[in-house]
C-alpha cells in the first residue's frame, strides 16, 4: 500500500475448510480488509467464495462456494493511506504499551490500597 498499491488480489484456496463457515469466514476478513485499507478487493478462490468488494465493503459480485465461473466488474483505484495502514506496523508497540500502562495502575492501586483480595 505505501509503495503505491491501487487495489488488492487475493488468491485463495479455502478446499480444505469444505462445505464449513470457514470459506464464509475468509470473505468476510477480506471485506474488512478492503474497508481498513479503502481498496477494492479481487478475490478469487478455487472452491470457496469469489468477489469484487468496494473500498466501502460492497460487493459489486460474488461467485458462490465450490462455483466455477468468472467474475466482471469494474473497481474504483484509489491511491491514498488510510490510518490502519499508517499504524499497521505500530500495533505491537502501542498495544504493549497500553498494557503496561494497565499494569502500572493496578500495581499504584494495590500498593496504595494493600494487597488485592483484602478489604
Amino acid at each position: 500500500m505505501q509503495k503505491g498499491a491501487q487495489f488488492f488480489g487475493h488468491i485463495t484456496n479455502d478446499g480444505w475448510y469444505g462445505n464449513s463457515s470457514g470459506p464464509y469466514q475468509h470473505l468476510a476478513l477480506t471485506r474488512l480488509r478492503a474497508v481498513a485499507t479503502r481498496r477494492a478487493i479481487v478475490r478469487s478462490a478455487n472452491t470457496g467464495v469469489s468477489a469484487l468488494i468496494l473500498p466501502s465493503g460492497r460487493y459489486v459480485e460474488t461467485l458462490g462456494f465450490d462455483r466455477a465461473g468468472h467474475i466482471v466488474g469494474d473497481l474504483p483505484l484509489r491511491t491514498d493511506i488510510t490510518p490502519a495502514v499508517k499504524l499497521a506496523h505500530s500495533w505491537p508497540v502501542i498495544y504493549y504499551g497500553l498494557l503496561l500502562i494497565v499494569a502500572a495502575v493496578l500495581w499504584m492501586r494495590a500498593q496504595r490500597y494493600g494487597a488485592v483480595g483484602h478489604a
